[in-house]
């Protein structure tokens, strides 16, 4: 098995055990089975790289948003691992997050000028991703805070 694989299957384990899941049999593959992770509440899609930064696409976080609503209505969340898992991000909408976030993130009014159809996510951070028909207004945290303010911690 190579690096990547093997690094990928490594952050799959950590955050199932993380998040009191289950890993998802060939990483969503199969035909009802989507995403990386899931537990009752939560469809989590991981990704990794050895890079500083990640670049998330309405295509990719619109795929998980999907899948997790047709997975019995589970909320849709990206785990991003930077640096090989030296930084740790949760990706998912606003909507979803605890309150006691987002008021550290940046006002939706504030986003208004700049919505793309990607980003590059290098950190903490409050984004309007669009396709121009679907907008979905994402908010990234780190990972740790995500598993305080879900419960699991």
């Amino acid at each position: 098995m190579d690096v990547r694989k093997r690094n990928s299957k490594n952050q799959e384990s950590r955050v199932a055990k993380e998040v009191l899941g289950k890993v998802t049999p060939a990483s969503g593959a199969l035909w009802g089975s989507k995403g990386d992770v899931r537990n009752d509440l939560f469809l989590i899609e991981c990704k990794t790289t050895k890079k500083d930064f990640y670049s998330l696409t309405f295509t990719v976080w619109d795929k998980i948003y999907v899948e997790a609503i047709k997975d019995g209505l589970r909320i849709p969340v990206m785990c991003i691992d930077l640096n090989n898992g030296s930084k740790r991000f949760a990706v998912l909408c606003t909507k979803d997050l605890d309150p006691v976030i987002t008021y550290k993130l940046p006002k939706p009014d504030c986003l208004k000028d700049n919505i793309k159809s990607s980003f590059r996510l290098t950190g903490v951070d409050r984004r309007l991703i669009t396709n121009n028909k679907k907008t979905y207004d994402l908010s990234v945290i780190d990972w740790d805070d995500f598993l305080e303010v879900s419960y699991f911690a």
